[in-house]
């Protein structure tokens, strides 16, 4: 009787051991609570180094359409742009570029990874220079948020702390968001305070975090 029992119960725990590791974790908390109506410029910085495989860069881009479901951009309250970043920053939209919520989401998703080093200091200093301007949309009676995203260290840490404190220096709030082995050093040199730092393990916990950003967002 022994000899039959034994083998049913080895092949019972073997394949719940299986059907354990092979389940990949789904975040449930996704839901956006509250809409930002507040008068804020946003622009968000995101990697698309080589280090990042596709299918990682577009749980970026789908992260940040949720976000967005979170500001009062029909109403003119929050404008976005978005520039990504790797050997170079590019600019994919300007602050008033779209006044749509719906426009600026499909934006968002339409964008293509690139890849290549992560010059990280290239995409403050162009975020700063270029997109918060008068001509491309910000506004001086608006509060200004760059909200960076990476997974790594950038190729010229002294270049980027030199960027994140002029950003700083000019009354800009930086949030920053480290997924995996992003630099927490860098990371807190780059964010305008402790609290504005935000880290993942992987992209697919970044909707883990999408609530409490958007009211950290909200409250710069």
């Amino acid at each position: 009787m022994g000899e039959e029992i034994y083998p049913w119960l080895i092949l019972v725990v073997t394949v719940n051991i299986v059907c354990v590791v092979g389940t990949s974790p789904i975040p449930q908390n996704t839901t956006t609570e509250n809409i930002c109506q507040r008068k804020l410029d946003v622009v968000f910085v995101v990697d698309m180094s080589s280090s990042i495989w596709i299918p990682d860069f577009y749980l970026q881009l789908k992260f940040l359409h949720d976000l967005v479901g979170s500001f009062d951009i029909n109403g003119e309250n929050v404008r976005v742009g978005l520039l990504t970043f790797s050997s170079d920053a590019t600019m994919q939209f300007y602050l008033n570029t779209y006044s749509a919520r719906d426009e600026v989401r499909k934006a968002i998703l339409a964008v293509k990874s690139e890849g290549g080093s992560t010059n990280t200091h290239l995409a403050l200093q162009r975020a700063k220079d270029e997109m918060l301007t008068l001509k491309h949309g910000s506004r001086s009676d608006a509060d200004h948020v760059i909200i960076v995203i990476t997974d790594g260290l950038s190729m010229n840490p002294k270049a980027t702390a030199t960027q994140a404190q002029k950003i700083h220096q000019a009354g800009v709030e930086v949030i920053a968001i480290g997924v995996g082995r992003a630099n927490k050093e860098e990371l807190a040199e780059m964010a305008s305070r402790p609290e504005f730092v935000f880290a993942v393990s992987n992209f697919n916990y970044l909707q883990e975090i999408r609530n409490s950003l958007a009211k950290t967002t909200c409250k710069c």
